[in-house]
């Protein structure tokens, strides 16, 4: 049971960085209402869907990073 709410509360986070449900759809390739779906755990998370979400991540973390670096070199 902890491991699936902790499973959740990542997903939840992930939403929040990745800029909102319907971003995180398209990582996933579902709807918004299935998104929503999973958030209440109404859905099940499968490792493959955390895996893409964690990707998705790496991608978001990795535009971030370039973003300050052009910010420092200004400096």
């Amino acid at each position: 049971m902890a491991r699936a709410v902790r499973r959740l509360v990542l997903l939840d986070r992930a939403r929040v960085m990745l800029g909102g449900a319907q971003r995180l759809a398209d990582v996933l390739m579902i709807s918004r209402r299935a998104v929503n779906h999973k958030l209440v755990a109404d859905r099940g998370v499968s490792e493959g869907e955390m895996l893409a979400v964690a990707g998705a991540l790496d991608e978001h973390a990795a535009k971030i990073t370039a973003l300050a670096n052009e910010l420092r070199a200004l400096c």
